[in-house]
């Protein structure tokens, strides 16, 4: 779905982030270059993905602002405006996402709910479906209704390799009654984690598990 956010021009600011989340981390200047997140430590890795956060919003012309009633990991505005156009939530793992830092993205009145996290590979299809599942609940309760961006690390995430992640977009459908997810894939167009449901799959299913193809420079 698209809306007009930046500059009176149709945009669809998940698609948007995405795109710069990649290259911005492609191009960051991480401390002596070490080879894995493990290599850093949680610390230095959690600090030098804010300095990413930071720099994507510069890129998008939005400015960071310390909320404590959001107790939000980091909040974007543009110009004036009281209430943020992006809202960003890193863990380092995964398994308290559902405890912290989903409640926190669902707490937060934004364009952009972004969560970036990191579960053995594995689990991302099926990670990503329950929290299809759980956004769409939102929805239909009426407390949701903008985009969502899951930001997953594979099993060895590397400095400056955008293929260390698997990201996913979600935005409302035509009828803002069930969301539409689609994955970011770095080389060609093809369906990507597919699951393999037989006469079981439906078409919306099928578009689920849709993917898209950022060209970058």
């Amino acid at each position: 779905m698209e809306r007009r956010l930046f500059d009176g021009k149709k945009s669809n600011l998940g698609k948007i982030y995405a795109k710069h989340f990649l290259k911005v981390y492609s191009e960051h200047r991480w401390p002596g270059l070490k080879k894995t997140v493990d290599s850093y430590g949680p610390k230095i890795w959690t600090k030098e993905m804010f300095r990413i956060l930071d720099k994507i919003a510069d890129k998008m012309k939005l400015e960071w602002k310390q909320d404590e009633m959001l107790r939000i990991d980091k909040a974007y505005y543009r110009g004036d405006s009281d209430c943020p156009t992006v809202v960003v939530e890193h863990e380092n793992g995964y398994k308290g996402i559902w405890d912290s830092e989903l409640p926190r993205l669902f707490a937060a009145d934004a364009n952009l709910r972004v969560l970036i996290c990191y579960p053995p590979e594995k689990e991302h299809f099926l990670l990503q479906r329950r929290i299809k599942g759980k956004l769409n609940t939102e929805m239909q309760e009426s407390r949701f209704d903008d985009e969502f961006l899951l930001i997953l690390g594979k099993n060895e995430v590397y400095p400056r390799k955008k293929e260390s992640f698997n990201i996913y977009w979600f935005y409302p459908g035509i009828y803002g009654k069930k969301l539409i997810a689609k994955s970011v894939h770095f080389n060609k167009c093809k369906i990507v984690n597919p699951v393999d449901l037989g006469e079981r799959m439906t078409e919306y299913d099928k578009v689920m598990s849709e993917a898209f193809y950022y060209p970058y420079a």
